[in-house]
């Protein structure tokens, strides 16, 4: 009887492990009703979770259909299959919780993973350095930046993992003209609409500048504290009246030494930096 009734519990539930099917068939042979045997199986979360991490609510209920939960995985690992990243490596047990918990569909995750394709993993290694040290990726593969998209629960927000990898192509361009700057900075920079192109005229200008500018400083005895990219920044970015007053009057004597040719940015209402022209 007992393996009459696995033979029909596994026609009915194909997509389910053997361990389940049994405990289904098992179930069903002592109460002999198929919703009670289902709801045994539910609740049996040290089996359940195993197979279907997530999916089970506190109350008990459940998240998705047993097929549905299949689908929808399926679906995360064809997106990150993709991009030629072995799934297993990036959805393991807790990560597939984290997506299941969040709510987080397919094409969400696949609309994640291609943000970060585009804003990190195709960028430098300055840029993808950035990312990783800032936004606990673990390191620089490309699996490891992918996974860091199932922080936080998998609940982050598009907008949220945008404003990632932004501050991390402004650090990461910095980084590239042998600037360091904090997290805290970039993020603030980038909040004030520094971009990926407007940060590497930004950096390559204060590269030029920052020398000769910190040798005028000593000379004039304006301060002890050399001039940094973060000084820099915070003057024609974010239009810091008394940064903005201490690199403007020495780009002023610079001018004065060497010459009107010097570079001069150029923002728009907000402040930002929007290129460089020419003085």
């Amino acid at each position: 009887m007992a393996a009459d009734l696995y033979t029909q519990a596994k026609a009915l539930f194909p997509y389910l492990s053997d361990e389940l099917v049994r405990l289904y068939a098992d179930n069903w042979a002592t109460t002999g009703d198929t919703g009670l045997a289902l709801m045994a199986v539910r609740s049996n979360r040290a089996v359940y979770d195993r197979y279907f991490p997530g999916n089970l609510r506190q109350d008990g209920t459940i998240r998705l259909g047993e097929m549905d939960y299949l689908s929808t995985v399926e679906g995360y690992k064809r997106r990150v299959g993709s991009f030629g990243v072995p799934a297993d490596v990036v959805l393991g047990p807790d990560r597939l919780k984290s997506l299941i918990e969040g709510d987080v569909s397919p094409n969400e995750f696949g609309d994640k993973l291609n943000a970060l394709y585009v804003g990190v993993i195709t960028q430098s290694d300055f840029i993808r350095e950035a990312y990783a040290r800032d936004y606990g990726a673990g390191g620089l593969s490309d699996a490891a930046i992918f996974a860091s998209a199932l922080l936080n629960d998998g609940k982050t927000s598009p907008i949220e993992l945008e404003r990632r990898i932004r501050s991390a192509q402004v650090g990461g361009e910095a980084a590239s003209y042998g600037f360091s700057l904090a997290k805290a900075e970039s993020e603030r920079l980038s909040s004030f609409g520094l971009d990926q192109q407007a940060s590497r005229k930004l950096f390559a200008q204060a590269a030029t500048d920052l020398p000769n500018l910190n040798d005028l400083l000593g000379r004039f005895n304006d301060s002890t504290d050399p001039l940094t990219a973060s000084d820099y920044a915070d003057a024609f970015v974010i239009q810091d009246p008394n940064k903005l007053n201490v690199l403007t009057r020495l780009l002023g004597r610079q001018a004065a030494s060497f010459g009107p040719d010097q570079g001069q940015f150029a923002t728009d209402e907000s402040g930002a930096v929007t290129g460089i022209k020419a003085r």
